[in-house]
């Protein structure tokens, strides 16, 4: 065994137990992230006009009625469903695409009054948009099926 190698081992070890390096690489990428990917489901775009927010969420291989849309505050859109498996009663050989019940909070740039919020959903691609800096009215809670 190598005794200089193994000083230098211990010294690197130290020098990293002692900074933040894990700390700034956690908070950057969650834990489980390395294991087994960014497992977000849906996948969420959101863009901006100079009129407009808007909000493309993925959902492939679902109808309409498997999923709700329930805007919680001014500023929380929570999106909850379910995505069939396209084969239920066959072999999975390989799995890259999520399927199951899903659950997540979208944290909207902008303050939302769910009576002006349109929403489409074609192709497995949900599209929401409502307009930029509305009024500063009281918040009603608003549920879509």
């Amino acid at each position: 065994m190598d005794v200089e190698k193994v000083k230098k081992w211990i010294e690197l070890t130290e020098q990293y137990q002692r900074s933040d390096h894990w700390k700034k690489i956690f908070n950057h990428y969650p834990p489980g992230q390395f294991f087994h990917g960014n497992r977000e489901t849906p996948k969420v775009d959101i863009y901006q006009t100079e009129t407009h927010i808007m909000i493309f969420i993925e959902i492939p291989g679902t109808q309409l009625n498997d999923f709700s849309i329930s805007l919680k505050s001014e500023t929380e859109l929570l999106v909850k469903g379910i995505i069939r498996p396209p084969a239920p009663d066959s072999t999975i050989i390989k799995k890259e695409r999520f399927t199951g019940n899903f659950e997540r909070i979208i944290q909207l740039p902008e303050p939302a009054e769910g009576h002006l919020i349109r929403m489409t959903y074609d192709l497995g691609i949900l599209e929401i948009i409502y307009p930029r800096n509305t009024s500063n009215s009281t918040f009603s809670h608003y549920n879509w099926q």
